[in-house]
């Protein structure tokens, strides 16, 4: 690594200086450089008093060559510079560093090095100067801001992959500034090149007859830092060069009614002028549009400033933006600073380049505009935008035009667009890249929401990093995490907390009154409520005023529907615009009930979010999502049947109804999210004292076979399950003596005919996902068998019971069948769960244990409001502690 030393800026000046003439010897050059920025008494020579710091030959000649001799040590080896001597103070007080740059001093400076490039720099060098001291700037981690444009930018701003077309004036002045005022004589030794830097180029200290050229080689020189810089307007936008380095994926198109997928010349083969690429927020439309050949503008950043500068009759911020990018490559971010460090004939000239170019009649468009996000532009500007477009439409002949949106804006100018609707991504290409992601692949739920690009690219980037998410809501809740921190205080405050009101009412279709009223609602409740304000919603620093005011003027659901497409508009009534962003929100409002009420601990809280019988819904997705989002899958034991516990939302919420001595109900919810979420083996959970569901499920265990078991000391029970356990699939062995029999479970039991008693017990509980069932299973072999759910199939290993691979599948069982087994000497049947042979003997498999529900759950204490004893038996035969 290098640094950006002021003896590293000379030697490129150096050689890039007009050769051949001899009017600028090395001397002049240096001291005409220090004259425009370094401190010189009033009315003094600057030429005389710069040669005085040097030299004190009254002699100009003599002077100069003693500086001649110095600049060569001093190139060379660092030594010899009066440091201490030159200063900027005057530069520093006209140019106004700390405050507002004075435009008039700045232009004076801009001048003054303008004049000293034309003087002294060989114009056919510029390209590869420039881009030599933007690689010598980037590769200097101690610089991390440069004075450019008349302020301080990040250096990042100057630098990209392609060499930009900067001010040359500005960005000499700002090195030459940056250089000398941070100059110690320690930083003047000789410039430190990486060995593969001095392979494609090298630093010649003076230049002289014999070797002109300061660039080294330059072929392997243009190939590394690209230096050729177009003049012409129309050969800037003819440069394409486009990142690659994100293409994941292939999508889904819906064109003409036909699904097709998307290719890089797609756009190139529809005939339509202008395309109109609607779909849902995450559907991948900028990415789309990233990938294609054409003039990309984010309308995120639109204004209306240019108006009376460039065309009265419309806004020409595409105009101008199109110029920024496109020619000066975003040197000058806003076209104020462009104006500043350019001629303003030059830059009318190159306007009117750019709009005969763009109105010149083709039959096919030779430009494509791709304009992206419009709901992402502030409201207030779309109706200049429309009127905008509208012009460019009527009179851009030489442009097409392909714009992104969530929705369809009402405007008529829209009506002339072909629209294209995104699917998503092809099942076979997402799941090619979540090869390496088995759980993923078996899970439908994720799986779907992976159809969406953005949340694909999420999920794909998380895995590599400490914050790796794993399921549905888990991504939904860092998309939208993320997504807040990019919006003001008031919009934070309706998603966070008027949406999940909206969503809990469960109505799919509702009205902007609708939205207003959540919002309202959810002002009284955390606004207008002082106990819920100063306890929670303070401490997250959401002012009350200020988004009480907000609340008032502005236009939340437009926002909503426009900008963010969380909401859509479809036949004329309002809806969330994917049924998982409705079930999410409906999620969000049971956690932000818990945090409120767990952190205000108040009963009248409480009451009023009516948390008691809040999850009273049929609906199991609601539940899903919960799990998913507090992460509860983490307590289920790993595959050597270690828990380590994560306590969750879920488990506060338990402490919440012990403490206001809520009703079963809230059990129930808590009991129905766990089962979903831990797959059906609920551990290590403290159920003490609470009153139990009216039906507890009967294919929940709560405790992983004696281990982790969940406590329910003191709990009130309504009817605890008395199921056995049912034969779901059944495969004979190859000798006939053997049965393999899928139990309902979870369990497979490995059953000896003769004896008619088992041999082996797998708990295959654990590996099933979302109340799997076993569908079928096949002995493979003396030593392995399979057995098949309707979206995994496990390879088992008979003796140890050990578990050798798990595939995803997609198989199709008939749904209404009866349960059927022969032998291979075809001597005996299984149906259902009675053994047939064929000399008529008849024998039913009994097993004895039951469904395990409760092995060393502590039920010590228990009351029973029905049916006491016989709950009492039940638990004892399951294994439970009574007593």
């Amino acid at each position: 690594m290098h640094r950006l030393t002021f003896n590293t800026l000379l030697s490129l000046i150096f050689q890039a200086k007009i050769t051949g003439k001899g009017k600028k010897g090395n001397g002049k050059i240096f001291i005409r450089l220090l004259s425009i920025i370094a401190d010189c008494p009033i009315d003094s020579d600057k030429e005389k008093f710069l040669l005085s710091l040097f030299s004190s030959h009254a002699n100009k000649q003599d002077a100069y060559q003693k500086i001649n001799r110095f600049l060569f040590d001093f190139v060379q080896n660092g030594n010899g510079f009066p440091a201490k001597k030159i200063t900027l103070q005057t530069f520093e007080g006209k140019i106004n560093l700390h405050g507002k740059t004075d435009w008039k001093y700045y232009r004076l400076y801009l001048a003054e090095t303008g004049k000293f490039c034309t003087d002294i720099l060989d114009k056919e060098k510029i390209p590869a100067f420039v881009n030599t001291m933007l690689e010598l700037l980037k590769e200097d981690a101690a610089i991390q801001n440069i004075f450019y444009g008349g302020q301080f930018l990040p250096k990042n701003s100057l630098i990209s992959d392609i060499p930009k077309k900067i001010c040359l004036e500005a960005l000499l002045l700002g090195l030459l500034y940056h250089t000398l005022k941070k100059f110690t004589p320690a930083d003047a030794g000789g410039v430190m090149l990486s060995d593969s830097e001095k392979i494609n180029f090298q630093l010649i200290q003076l230049g002289t007859a014999e070797n002109l050229v300061f660039w080294g080689d330059f072929e392997k020189l243009k190939q590394l830092l690209n230096p050729e810089i177009s003049v012409s307007v129309k050969e800037n936008l003819q440069i394409k060069n486009l990142p690659e380095w994100d293409f994941y994926y292939p999508l889904e198109m819906q064109y003409q009614d036909k699904i097709i997928l998307w290719n890089k010349s797609f756009f190139d083969e529809i005939n339509q002028k202008y395309i109109f690429l609607c779909a849902s927020g995450g559907m991948g439309k900028s990415f789309l549009l990233q990938h294609q050949n054409g003039l990309f503008l984010a309308l995120s950043g639109y204004r209306k400033e240019f108006q009376e500068q460039i065309n009265p009759d419309c806004s020409s911020w595409i105009l101008i933006q199109i110029l920024l990018k496109y020619h000066y490559h975003f040197a000058y971010p806003t076209y104020a600073l462009c104006a500043a460090c350019e001629d303003k004939k030059l830059l009318f000239r190159q306007i009117a380049e750019l709009l005969n170019l763009f109105r010149k009649k083709t039959q096919i468009p030779e430009y494509t505009l791709l304009l992206d996000g419009m709901n992402e532009m502030s409201p207030e500007f779309q109706d200049d935008f429309i009127k905008e477009l509208a012009y460019i439409c009527e009179n851009w002949n030489n442009v097409r035009i392909i714009l992104s949106s969530r929705t369809v804006p009402q405007h008529e100018i829209f009506q002339t667009f072909q629209r294209i609707e995104i699917i998503g991504i092809p099942d076979n290409e997402r799941n090619k890249l979540l090869k390496n992601h088995p759980d993923a692949i078996r899970s439908q739920q994720l799986l779907e929401i992976l159809k969406t690009p953005l949340f694909l690219k999420y999920f794909l980037k998380s895995q590599n990093s400490s914050k790796a998410v794993y399921s549905r809501g888990e991504i939904l809740e860092f998309y939208f995490e993320n997504q807040l921190k990019h919006y003001e205080k008031p919009l934070q405050f309706v998603i966070k907390y008027a949406l999940p009101i909206l969503a809990k009412n469960q109505c799919p279709i509702f009205k902007c009154s609708d939205v207003s009223k959540a919002i309202q609602q959810t002002a009284e409740l955390f606004l207008h409520n002082e106990e819920i304000y100063q306890d929670f919603l303070s401490l997250q620093g959401f002012l009350k005023f200020p988004i009480l005011k907000s609340l008032e003027t502005t236009d939340f659901v437009g926002l909503l529907i426009e900008k963010l497409g969380i909401l859509a508009v479809i036949d004329n009534h309002l809806e969330f615009s994917h049924d998982y962003i409705l079930h999410y929100f409906s999620a969000k409002y049971i956690l932000n009930a818990i945090h409120v009420v767990s952190q205000t601990k108040s009963q009248e809280v409480f009451n009023r979010f009516k948390l008691d019988n809040l999850w009273w819904t049929y609906e199991d997705i609601h539940y899903v999502l919960l799990g998913e989002i507090c992460r509860d899958y983490r307590n289920i034991p790993d595959e050597n049947g270690v828990l380590n516990y994560h306590r969750t939302e879920l488990d506060t919420i338990l402490d919440i109804a012990r403490t206001f001595g809520a009703t079963n109900l809230l059990t129930t919810s808590v009991i129905q999210t766990m089962k979903f979420s831990r797959n059906c083996l609920i551990c290590n959970v403290d159920f003490s004292s609470l009153a139990l569901p009216v039906f507890m499920p009967y294919q929940v265990k709560f405790s992983n076979d004696g281990d982790y078991p969940s406590n329910f000391h003191g709990c009130k029970i309504y009817n605890v399950p008395d199921n056995a356990s049912d034969i779901f699939c059944a495969d004979f062995s190859f000798d006939g003596k053997k049965l393999l029999l899928g139990m309902s479970d979870g369990h497979v039991i490995l059953f000896d005919i003769k004896a008619g008693r088992k041999l082996k017990d797998y708990n295959l509980h654990p590996y099933l996902k979302e109340e799997e069932a076993f569908e079928s299973i096949t002995f493979l072999n003396d030593e392995e068998f399979t057995i098949a759910t309707a979206s995994s199939e496990f390879l088992i290993k008979k003796a140890a019971g050990q578990m050798i691979t798990i595939t995803s599948q997609k198989k199709h069982f008939p749904y209404h069948r009866r349960l059927t087994a022969v032998s291979p000497d075809y001597q005996h049947f299984l149906i259902d769960d009675i053994l047939y042979s064929v000399t008529g003997e008849r024998k039913k498999i009994m097993f004895p244990e039951r469904y395990n529900h409760f092995k060393n759950c502590d039920f010590r204490n228990f009351t029973s409001l029905f049916h006491h004893e016989e709950n009492k038996e039940i638990l004892r035969k399951s294994g439970a502690i009574i007593e």
